[in-house]
């Protein structure tokens, strides 16, 4: 699932489209590395189930402890935990720790490890796709974050590009 924000820029005439594309790959990159902290440790929190609206695992009831024979019945005996997304950690763990992120002018990848594609065959589990879910709240948040980024970038920039310096001191402004 892909999630893009439309924007214009304008007024940035004194900056060459290539110091441009630059701040906006910046500004994608810290996007997708602030959801990667913030947003992504919360799929494993508490009532993540609920927030994230993951399928019903097998054996799940409501308001009681799960079939002691289904795989979430056994994962609570022998692992003392039901999350959502992980079994013994190690996924967690690798998700939460190493850190694959590559942006472009345009949009931002964050690479989860592939564990989460596995599926067996006729489960209407998809953990892929749970673990990609964005609530409209963390969208918007993101949002104001990428664009006050580039905005400030932008002004920095124009800024910048600006000024005249002669023999060392900047030019009064005329």
């Amino acid at each position: 699932m892909i999630y893009g924000f439309e924007f214009r820029l304008s007024g940035v005439e004194a900056l060459s489209r290539s110091e441009v594309n630059a701040i906006l790959k910046e500004a994608w990159y810290l996007t997708g590395r602030r959801w990667r902290q913030q947003f992504l440790p919360l799929k494993w929190a508490r009532g993540a189930k609920q927030r994230y609206n993951y399928t019903p695992r097998a054996g799940e009831r409501r308001g009681g402890y799960p079939a002691p024979k289904s795989y979430t019945g056994r994962k609570l005996a022998f692992l003392g935990h039901t999350r959502a997304l992980e079994f013994s950690g190690e996924t967690r763990r690798e998700a939460l720790t190493r850190e694959n992120i590559s942006a472009t002018r345009d949009k931002v990848v964050v690479r989860l490890p592939r564990k989460f594609n596995l599926r067996r065959p006729g489960s209407p589990v998809r953990m892929n796709e749970e673990i990609r879910r964005v609530r409209p709240e963390e969208l918007a948040s993101l949002r104001f974050f990428l664009t006050n980024h580039i905005r400030n970038r932008l002004r920095l920039s124009g800024e910048k590009k600006s000024r005249v310096i002669f023999g060392g001191q900047p030019a009064a402004a005329a």
